[in-house]
């Protein structure tokens, strides 16, 4: 924090998002692409993150399409409860 004259604020949030992108490579690169915002990016993490590990790139890769695609932050919700519980059976 010192050397780059950032708070420890922004140091968490950059940390949290460089452990972000190596979870989920395709959410950080619509992110990048600004095909999608970093709230709805922070949100898609957060429901893949709830999934088996072998089933988090394939939702991510959904969320991100449906997201770029315009869809609403509640109807990618109802999405991603959709997938969560298909992952379960």
């Amino acid at each position: 924090m010192h050397r780059t004259k950032i708070t420890r604020g922004s140091a968490a949030g950059y940390l949290a998002w460089v452990r972000r992108a190596a979870a989920h490579p395709r959410v950080a690169a619509a992110l990048a692409e600004v095909a999608v915002s970093e709230s709805y990016a922070r949100k898609m993490c957060e429901w893949s993150d709830k999934l088996p590990p072998d089933c988090r790139d394939a939702a991510d890769a959904i969320l991100v399409a449906a997201a770029a695609a315009g869809t609403q932050l509640t109807d990618l919700a109802e999405l991603a409860a959709e997938i969560y519980t298909r992952s379960l059976g």
